[in-house]
């Protein structure tokens, strides 16, 4: 679920972080990486369930339904379609799901009222009633239907909003993975590998290093790194570069000459996808060009050392 590029994102944030605050210490900041992972992994934990738990309230609601009418009229005019929804009770029945939830301690975080609410909404809705309308339903529809529930009913609920602000202190910082995260794995979900694995996959002591390493060298040879990049600033506007530009550049130089299964031009293509999204419209231009003549630099002198799949277009 976090691949590196996600990762590379929260080490970013973790040293600007860093940098900012001047009681910062690496244990501080380490601890503070681990904690947006750990949170990203229960938020987004929370919100498959949410999804799922609003699902199920279907058959809640046809069954006190039941209580008042004609239980022939239930059955006709409240179908649960959407707690018999594939890929709801793929989740639902994996024991694996029921373990993660509990193992995180998010099995008592959404409350019943709070489901009939969001049903509610739900029920209202045209795309619904089409949904449960509909004699065809495909696979793809089936999709549809809860990334609909996600994207234009969860995300749009004051109640989801605050549950998650109260429950997150970092909620700002890992909102936006999460939403991409959920969209992502109901896209990718087919009949074939339709269990609750394809929907989670906890981080791997592999990555949990990269991503440690990464913060910890690239925090610490600072000084050396600045030192390399400097004589390469000359031609560019000094009070144009901003300080996630020079982290970003710092960050890179880390991987070119410590993770020596990464190939260079991976790493140059990812930071210079980080600074799209977190430095200013010109940082493309800037990362590209200064990377590109670090990489030379550092290879000419000896100091990229890349083994394995790292030596592919080196």
């Amino acid at each position: 679920m976090l691949n590196r590029r996600t990762l590379r994102i929260k080490v970013l944030q973790t040293i600007y972080g860093y940098e900012l605050q001047q009681d910062q210490t690496i244990q501080k900041s380490k601890s503070l990486l681990s904690l947006l992972i750990t949170n990203y992994y229960k938020a987004y934990l929370l919100s498959l369930q949410f999804i799922v738990k609003t699902a199920l309230y279907n058959q809640t609601y046809r069954e006190r339904m039941a209580e008042k009418h004609i239980k022939s009229k239930v059955s006709e005019n409240y179908p649960i379609t959407l707690a018999n929804n594939p890929i709801i009770q793929a989740i639902e029945n994996d024991k694996n799901y029921q373990t993660a939830i509990e193992d995180t301690k998010l099995q008592h975080q959404i409350k019943a009222e709070d489901l009939k609410i969001l049903y509610g909404n739900l029920s209202k809705k045209e795309q619904y009633k089409n949904y449960f309308n509909d004699n065809e339903l495909t696979f793809e529809k089936h999709q549809k239907i809860l990334i609909y529930i996600f994207n234009k009913i969860l995300l749009k609920s004051d109640l989801f909003k605050v549950h998650f602000e109260d429950q997150f202190i970092n909620w700002y910082d890992i909102r936006e993975l999460v939403y991409r995260s959920i969209n992502d794995k109901i896209r990718a979900c087919t009949t074939a590998n339709l269990s609750f694995s394809t929907f989670y996959q906890p981080l791997g002591n592999e990555r949990k290093f990269f991503a440690e390493s990464l913060l910890i060298k690239t925090i610490n040879a600072k000084k050396n790194n600045f030192n390399l990049i400097e004589p390469f600033l000359k031609n560019w506007d000094i009070e144009r570069v901003t300080t996630i530009d020079i982290i970003i550049l710092r960050m890179a130089i880390i991987e070119f000459c410590e993770f020596g299964e990464i190939p260079v031009k991976v790493t140059i293509n990812e930071y210079i996808e980080l600074s799209k999204i977190y430095s200013t419209p010109k940082s493309k231009e800037f990362i590209n060009g200064i990377l590109d003549k670090l990489m030379r630099n550092l290879k000419e002198s000896g100091k990229i050392k890349k083994t394995g799949r790292g030596l592919l277009n080196l």
